[in-house]
């Protein structure tokens, strides 16, 4: 949906499109694009999406082996591409992380914070493609399906990451946050 601040109104820029035989299901829309090749979209996946302003478009990769590309000025999906191992793993679309940087969209991997996907990937938008950062410092943990965040801190230009690392519901948050400095990759506790 677009909002529109001039008018005050909504707009969908094409029909509404289900997958043939179903209306909704959470995890089991087909993992690949319509007949109009846009991507189907499932439930859960509101966070592996972000705007990237080096490009001016959305980037989506809420599917196990792609990524697509929105751009708001036509309304429309306009490219897709293959997605590395360290974005493709099964329940993606739950817990892969996005956000803004002025440098790119970046996306945080979790799988139900197991620590071998906690990896932090950068939308390389000239040549459209996602690159691992080399991490170094402390392990970062993974990002979790309701119960982690990604946020850029504009101030420092850097990445802080919050995660319960537990998959179960009803459980504290540690409070713990991460930081990664975009600059030299470095992972820090900051144990606030």
């Amino acid at each position: 949906l677009h909002y529109h601040f001039a008018t005050n109104r909504w707009e969908l820029c094409f029909p509404v499109e289900f997958p043939l035989g179903q209306l909704y299901a959470n995890t089991l829309y087909p993992g690949s694009f319509n007949f109009n090749l846009r991507p189907w979209i499932t439930g859960h996946s509101y966070r592996s999406y972000a705007y990237d302003p080096s490009i001016k478009k959305m980037i989506f990769s809420g599917h196990f082996a792609h990524y697509y590309i929105y751009d708001p000025e036509i309304g429309d999906w306009t490219a897709r591409g293959l997605k590395p191992k360290q974005m493709s793993y099964p329940g993606c679309f739950y817990d892969l992380t996005h956000c803004a940087t002025p440098q790119g969209c970046v996306a945080w991997g979790g799988y139900y914070g197991r620590a071998e996907y906690a990896k932090i990937s950068r939308f390389d938008a000239a040549k459209k493609e996602w690159n691992e950062l080399p991490l170094k410092g402390e392990k970062l943990v993974g990002s979790n399906c309701d119960a982690a965040s990604l946020v850029y801190d504009s101030k420092r230009d850097r990445l802080l990451c919050l995660s319960s690392q537990d998959k179960n519901y009803g459980k504290d948050y540690g409070g713990q946050v991460f930081a990664v400095d975009l600059k030299t990759c470095s992972v820090q506790k900051l144990s606030p």
